[in-house]
């Protein structure tokens, strides 16, 4: 009988060292705890950066785009000229000429097109008739086969004189373009060194007629080819130098890349920032725009993917990101939604769906 009770108190201490273990087991595995922040996705501006120099006073040489015969010369050497003042003009009489013969063509072009309107409203209306008639049996098939082809001439005709007046028109907006480009205006604010043509004197496409030295700094700097095709004169770009921040204007862009760095030169115009010369400064612009989170970069996590983890009912969970764009010690990353909670502290160790307490 003792034998018995021995027993029985020897299985009663292991059940209770059983129960105890668990209850030990569940104590030492605390609730994760993680700080978060919300997750707003918004459009961002995506920068490119590079660096450049700030360079001295330069000569600009003007040319036109036509040959032809200087008509007036508006300034002096040594005068002071203003950004888009006009310099310089060609004769314009023989291209006056062409646009007045494109005027009338227009004209004329117009004159047909409307009596094609006509005669194309007066044949479609009897070919419909015609067509009811031979429904009906009152006329042949040779008379519904010829009014067709009158009905395919007319319809011919009126999309032919249509083209005549595009042409036309086409022509006088090139003609009027090219008279905008017998002008040659100044593309910068500055002084005018010489004058390299007179008044009456015959001149080639492309030969320097003015040139003007500027008065104001620029910065110069090189693009590699794929920025390069971003870019366009006068899109402005951010220029930094120490604390200071100006704002710049593109004024030129080579069209071929340096034979050593095979980039392209880009000069911009600076305003309201005193640089000294040779100056390093740092280029930021900007000419795309992506929708994504700006979230802290320690946030990721590397894997096979870049993930985060984001807390969903109490629990993490595993969202893949893709990072669009690095800003400072953020990264712009898509794949997580708007007001979504991101683990921004706590990821070390964290495993998905594990449960969390989020701390304040």
């Amino acid at each position: 009988m003792n034998k018995k009770i021995f027993c029985l108190l020897i299985i009663f201490m292991i059940v209770i060292s059983g129960c105890s273990s668990e209850k030990v087991i569940e104590n030492t595995s605390p609730m994760k705890r993680v700080k978060v922040q919300d997750v707003v996705v918004e459009e961002h501006d995506i920068f490119i950066e590079y660096n450049g120099i700030v360079v001295s006073d330069e000569i600009t040489k003007l040319a036109f785009k036509y040959s032809g015969k200087i008509a007036e010369v508006m300034v002096n050497e040594n005068e002071k000229v203003e950004e888009n003042q006009l310099l310089m003009t060609l004769d314009t009489n023989d291209i006056i000429e062409s646009l007045n013969a494109n005027k009338k063509d227009f004209e004329l072009a117009n004159s047909e097109y409307a009596k094609a309107v006509n005669s194309f409203n007066y044949i479609d209306d009897k070919y419909k008739k015609m067509k009811l008639l031979f429904n009906e049996g009152s006329i042949s098939k040779n008379d519904l086969d010829d009014m067709n082809l009158q009905y395919d001439i007319a319809k011919s005709n009126l999309q032919l004189s249509k083209s005549n007046i595009d042409k036309a028109n086409i022509g006088i907006t090139s003609l009027n373009k090219t008279i905008e480009d017998y002008n040659l205006y100044s593309n910068i604010k500055g002084e005018i060194i010489s004058i390299l043509a007179k008044k009456g004197e015959m001149i080639q496409a492309g030969y320097p007629v003015v040139i003007i030295n500027e008065n104001i700094k620029k910065v110069s700097f090189g693009v590699t080819q794929e920025d390069y095709n971003k870019l366009k004169i006068n899109d402005e770009i951010d220029v930094y130098f120490n604390d200071k921040i100006a704002s710049a204007k593109i004024v030129e862009i080579s069209n071929l890349p340096d034979n050593e760095s095979r980039t392209y030169e880009i000069k911009a115009q600076m305003e309201g920032i005193n640089i000294p010369l040779n100056s390093i400064v740092k280029i930021k612009f900007s000419n795309e725009k992506v929708i994504g989170a700006l979230i802290p970069i320690d946030t990721i996590v590397s894997g096979v993917t870049d993930f985060v983890f984001v807390i969903e009912n109490g629990k993490s969970k595993m969202k893949d990101i893709e990072i669009l764009n690095i800003v400072n010690n953020n990264v712009i990353v898509s794949g997580i939604e708007n007001g979504e909670k991101l683990v921004i502290k706590g990821m070390k160790g964290l495993k998905k769906d594990q449960e969390v307490k989020i701390l304040r």
